[in-house]
């Protein structure tokens, strides 16, 4: 029986009594609240919104549609204003949000102010703030920052601390942490089944992000909104506290992303969690050279990419700008080299994947992301080799 019924496979509506349910949410995640549900950090099929990049319409639109956790940081731009102003202006109490926060950059010394100002602006209190990522800070500062977080979850300013980008191997980034986030495209591939036993031993929410474009990448020109819930679903088949962000601009595909953590919309005759699955057990399969082997005429053609654009601000006006300059950078690289799966970490990306990354259009993460894919990966092979 297809339990998709009157939906299309590639641009479906949510059914109607999943709108109710997400119409009317209450609850929290606090222990004198009652159990959360949808909305909520720890609610069933609960999914949070991304304020990378949106505005204070797209945030009330999140709000209507009832998300309650919604995800900020540092690197957001201008979203904390209009995170602020949306929460007040939605009549809903403060208590019924659950904010995460992730905080990269602020000098040490500054952190505890800075955190301190965010909390005022959201109510007197963040309910999730998180180290963006260790990788970004010293063996001193990412204590440092511990250190704050722990002041101020002590004094009532924070009320769980987390870490982002969460390393196995690495002790500190788990002990006395509330809660983690990370990229899909660590919980994809041949590397990723350490992180994923350790992240579910935690038994701690876990924030994953960049799960529609993950699975854009994994299911290529086959691709439909419904791969979006295989993955969530894959993902939480073994990480079962995993929670998705996801966003939108768009009001409508607001909406239905607000159902998409529901698996009974895989109930379909066309097998989508199956289809995915075998995608990624094809990427299982595909050797992957460790960035630290790179080397030669290909490490230094990414390496001058990397270094063209401070990829966490605009570098282009328009998208059709991003797309002239990616194609340009495309043609620096052979067809084999562009084809080169590279792995640093847990994560593996093809050439030609972090140049797309490099030149997205919407929002900064993915841009972000492939710059310190590559000079993590070239800094850990100068290590290595005391090369450059």
């Amino acid at each position: 029986m297809d339990r998709l019924q009157g939906h299309t496979a590639g641009n479906f509506s949510i059914q109607q009594t999943m709108a109710n349910q997400a119409a009317h949410p209450v609850g929290g995640n606090q222990p004198s609240r009652p159990e959360p549900r949808q909305g909520q950090i720890g609610g069933e099929n609960n999914v949070i919104f991304g304020l990378n990049g949106k505005n204070e319409n797209h945030i009330a639109s999140a709000i209507s549609a009832g998300y309650r956790t919604l995800d900020a940081g540092d690197t957001y731009g201008n979203t904390l204003e209009h995170l602020a102003s949306a929460m007040a202006k939605s009549d809903i109490p403060r208590e019924e949000f659950n904010i995460i926060y992730k905080v990269v950059g602020t000098e040490t010394s500054k952190l505890g102010e800075h955190l301190s100002e965010v909390s005022n602006k959201l109510g007197g209190y963040i309910d999730q703030a998180l180290v963006h990522n260790p990788e970004q800070l010293s063996h001193n500062d990412l204590n440092a920052y511990m250190n704050t977080l722990s002041s101020l979850k002590n004094d009532g300013k924070i009320h769980n601390v987390g870490m982002g980008e969460p390393r196995v191997g690495h002790p500190e980034d788990f002990h006395a942490k509330d809660s983690f986030e990370i990229n899909a495209q660590s919980l994809i591939g041949p590397n990723a089944g350490a992180l994923i036993d350790r992240l579910e031993a935690e038994g701690k929410p876990v924030f994953v992000y960049n799960v529609a474009s993950a699975a854009k990448e994994l299911m290529g020109d086959d691709f439909q909104s419904i791969h979006v819930c295989a993955l969530i679903t894959h993902i939480k088949q073994g990480i079962s506290a995993a929670e998705p962000i996801l966003s939108s601009s768009d009001d409508q595909r607001i909406k239905d992303n607000f159902g998409l953590a529901n698996e009974e919309l895989l109930y379909t005759a066309d097998n989508p969690l199956a289809a995915l699955e075998t995608k990624i057990s094809e990427l299982n399969n595909v050797e992957a050279t460790p960035f630290t082997s790179i080397s030669g005429e290909l490490a230094t053609k990414l390496a001058q990419l990397s270094a063209q654009h401070d990829w966490d601000k605009e570098i282009f006006s328009s998208p059709g700008e991003y797309a002239s300059a990616k194609n340009e950078a495309l043609t620096a690289f052979t067809d084999d080299q562009l084809g080169t799966r590279v792995a640093l970490g847990a994560k593996s990306h093809t050439v030609e994947e972090l140049v797309n990354m490099l030149f997205e259009s919407s929002g900064n993460c993915k841009r972000v992301e492939a710059s310190n894919f590559i000079n993590d990966g070239g800094f850990q092979r100068m290590m290595n080799t005391g090369s450059t």
